[in-house]
């Protein structure tokens, strides 16, 4: 009589033994976790203390970021990148080479991004976790960035047993934290990206990889000097020098035109240059709706002579189009100049 309750006592035992191999971490893991303050004070001192990071007012790095994925041309690719953090919260990155020169800042207020394409208004900048980490005193602020911490329990990242934390209003897979239970250090954000190699600079421990990762590829950036203190103008955060932007129509075919809408400078660019941006109507007025307010754009066919080889000729559209982008233009705060050339309009 007794068989039955035997049995099924000694099939939990094994039940739960197995629990326990599989992933030991979760059982019994509520009853041993820290608080989130002290988890938070724990990464604050593996840092260098409090004393040491309250210090610190500003923070550059120069490095490099290299590209290793597989959806992009061309799939590697190497960048130089110059990074810059002010107190409060001023950011600046600039990822650039020979042929590439992306810039995007923050003054504590407002965010502007400035590429190929021109100078976007984007505000999201300053409150990027990229933003946020690099930020000199970025530790002893956590909870002005991640609302509402609380401790989730424990979980391996790659060999290291770390703490999570989530936030409210933050998705695990971009926001989670990881901590090292060992070190006490920040392992991870998200799913995604890899805090590497710390070292102490001024008595402050900095991580000089960090990881972007994908399914596929990754994005790394590779840190080769940090300093601290140095004096910053406050105008480096602010909306980029520009020249305003260059727009161009052309025709293959004599009937459909194509637009290409590039950042200006004081040279004509190259037929290659301008063809290899070409976009139809659509994407133009989509371009325009992205580029912050004020800023200028040049309809340059006048400067050139019309034809940009033997089959594709500079051509105005039709007075209905032209009367369309200008009044995206100014609905958007953009100035538009067309410049006028015989026989083409």
């Amino acid at each position: 009589m007794n068989k039955k309750p035997f049995s099924t006592h000694f099939l939990l035992v094994i039940l739960m033994g197995l629990i326990f191999i599989l992933n030991p971490l979760k059982v019994f893991a509520q009853d041993s976790l820290p608080t989130v303050d002290e988890v938070l004070e724990n990464y604050i001192n593996a840092l260098g203390g409090r004393e040491a990071i309250e210090k610190l007012t500003s923070r550059t790095f120069a490095g490099h970021l290299v590209k290793d994925v597989h959806w992009e041309e061309p799939p590697y690719d190497v960048a130089h990148l110059m990074i810059c953090s002010k107190m409060p919260d001023k950011f600046l990155m600039n990822i650039f080479d020979s042929a590439y020169d992306e810039n995007m800042v923050y003054n504590g207020e407002n965010g502007w991004r400035k590429d190929a394409k021109g100078i976007h208004r984007d505000d999201y900048i300053g409150k990027t976790s990229t933003a946020w980490l690099l930020n000199p005193q970025h530790a002893i602020h956590m909870k002005d960035y991640f609302k509402d911490l609380k401790i989730t329990g424990r979980e391996m990242v790659k060999d290291r047993v770390a703490y999570v934390l989530e936030s409210e209003g933050h998705t695990k897979e971009y926001f989670g934290l990881y901590f090292d239970v060992e070190t006490g250090l920040l392992l991870r954000i998200g799913y995604h990206h890899d805090l590497l190699d710390y070292r102490e600079v001024d008595g402050v421990m900095i991580p000089f990889r960090i990881v972007f990762g994908r399914k596929g590829g990754a994005y790394t950036y590779f840190f080769n000097d940090v300093k601290h203190n140095e004096k910053i103008d406050d105008n480096l955060f602010e909306k980029p020098a520009f020249k305003g932007m260059e727009l161009y129509s052309y025709t293959e075919d004599g009937k459909n035109i194509t637009y290409t809408l590039l950042t200006g400078t004081n040279r004509l660019k190259l037929p290659e240059k301008i063809m290899g941006s070409s976009i139809d109507i659509d994407e133009l007025i989509a371009q325009i709706k992205k580029l912050a307010s004020g800023e200028m754009i040049f309809w340059v066919n006048g400067r050139l002579s019309g034809k940009l080889n033997n089959n594709i000729k500079f051509i105005y559209p039709d007075e209905q189009t032209i009367e369309n982008i200008k009044s995206v233009c100014k609905k958007y705060n953009i100035t538009l100049h067309i410049e006028d050339m015989e026989g083409m309009k």
